[in-house]
């Protein structure tokens, strides 16, 4: 994607972020920017002038009551989409899209709706004692459901990663024998099954990583400004950012520096 077209994105992607504000401020529903985001918030006053998405976090009491209300509440512009609205969705988190537009992911399937969305991440409690096999059960559940959306995460840019090819067929195979609500449901109460005792939560970013944070970095926010706005991001960002980037102000090595969507379909629905 070149500059023009990723900061037209960034644009849109905005504006979505803007009716997700809307409607968590007038119905009390706690959320802040996240991941790269939050990063962009901080840094830059603004998106990471390379990245290609836009994450806002939620606690998971914060997230079911979005999900209640989002579809309802959406301006007609925009709709709502998790795994429970479209049996093709393949993430644990929902997405806010743009009717009209197309962003079509290399790795995901094409059909449906693929509109140019924000991500709105979920993060989940995690039993301390025992977080290596919790978080695997979910690894292992998520790969499955991704092949049974017909996902490709060996897809990299024109070519075809082999050893990711090789490493997905068991999951490939497993999912033929599953249904997606099956799936889907047995993820979500795993995912839902440790209580707010808990002193971390985590969340899924990317394909392959799930993050651990303490619980107490998103308990309360701050505003922040965002390109020619505010919005909410973690109180202890610090805290935060420094668990999952390290020195997040230094600038990555320019051949980083990388839209990471592999958008192959973009349509502005002009």
């Amino acid at each position: 994607m070149d500059k023009e077209n990723l900061r037209k994105v960034q644009l849109v992607q905005l504006e979505i972020a803007k009716e997700v504000k809307r409607i968590c401020e007038e119905n009390g529903i706690d959320y802040y920017l996240t991941a790269g985001s939050c990063l962009g918030a901080v840094r830059h006053k603004g998106f990471i002038p390379w990245d290609d998405d836009l994450d806002i976090g939620m606690l998971r009491d914060q997230y079911e009551k979005f999900c209640q209300i989002a579809p309802q509440k959406l301006d007609s512009k925009y709709c709502f989409q998790n795994w429970n609205t479209d049996d093709r969705f393949a993430l644990p988190f929902g997405k806010v899209r743009k009717n009209g537009t197309i962003y079509q992911e290399s790795k995901a399937a094409a059909g449906g709706n693929n509109g140019i969305y924000v991500d709105i991440i979920v993060y989940d409690n995690v039993p301390v004692n025992r977080v290596s096999r919790h978080l695997l059960k979910l690894y292992i559940l998520e790969r499955i459901i991704l092949m049974k959306c017909k996902y490709r995460p060996w897809r990299e840019e024109d070519r075809i990663n082999w050893a990711s090819r090789l490493f997905y067929l068991p999951f490939q195979f497993l999912s033929i024998f599953f249904s997606h609500s099956f799936l889907t449901k047995k993820f979500d109460k795993l995912a839902k099954s440790v209580d707010n005792s808990s002193e971390k939560v985590y969340t899924q970013l990317g394909e392959r990583n799930f993050y651990c944070f303490k619980r107490s970095w998103m308990a309360q926010t701050v505003e922040a400004i965002f390109e020619d706005t505010t919005f909410r991001i973690p109180a202890q960002y610090h805290e935060y950012m420094t668990a999952g980037y390290g020195d997040y102000m230094q600038l990555p090595p320019e051949d980083q520096r990388e839209n990471r969507h592999q958008i192959e379909v973009l349509d502005f629905g002009e």
